[in-house]
Formats: C-alpha cells, structure tokens, sequence
C-alpha cells in the first residue's frame, strides 16, 4: 500500500538530461576578452587618477589667480578676436595659458599690465 498514490498521482516526466558540450576555444576566447576588458579598465583607471592628480596641481598652483575668457579679454581690451589672435602671434599682446583639453584662459593679471604698459 505505500506505493498506491503513485497511481492516482500523474507526475511529470523527469527532464532530459542536457549533453553540454564545452568548446575550449570558445572558452578560452572568452576569458582573453574578460582579461583584456580588465587590463583596458585598469588603465583607463590608472589615467584618470593621473589626470585627477594633474588637475590637483593645477588647481592648487592657480588658486587666487583670475583667469579670463576671450569674451572677457574682449570686453576688457575692446579688441576683437582676430586681432587679439593677430597680436599673440606678433608677440604684442599675452598669450592665452592651456587648462587641459580644449579649454584656454587669459591671466587676468597679464590683460592689465598690457593694458597698463599702453596707457
């Protein structure tokens, strides 16, 4: 009697058993790429803790100084941009200092001893 519910009981039949079969080179691939994708993000990594350290200095060698835009040398010159460009090529008016990327600024310091040393 310990057997009967199994007859009033409809239980599914078992899963099959899965045949896997592993390709080594297919695993191996993948496992290069991992490496590479963590060598790559350790040096991405790496560049942004120089970069952040870069930019560390800069801000601590530039803290009480005034930079200017173009916009600003502009207003406070009265040049236009052509011949303010036109004059740092000359070597008559200051050059613009780089911040990093794109990105240029005029000492303010500089624009009012070149506007000083014409007036």
């Amino acid at each position: 009697m310990i057997d009967c519910w199994r007859t009033w009981v409809r239980l599914p039949p078992p899963p099959p058993i899965m045949n896997i079969e592993l390709d080594i080179s297919q695993i191996i691939s993948r496992l290069d790429r991992i490496v590479l994708e963590q060598n790559q993000l350790k040096t991405l990594i790496k560049d942004l803790v120089e970069q952040n350290n870069r930019n560390e200095i800069v801000e601590r060698s530039i803290r009480g100084t005034t930079f200017l835009r173009l916009k600003d040398v502009k207003t406070k010159t009265g040049l236009s941009s052509s011949t303010i460009y036109l004059r740092i090529g000359d070597g008559t008016f200051p050059r613009q200092k780089e911040l990093g990327g794109r990105s240029v600024r005029w000492l303010e310091s500089d624009i009012d001893q070149w506007i000083n040393t014409r007036g």
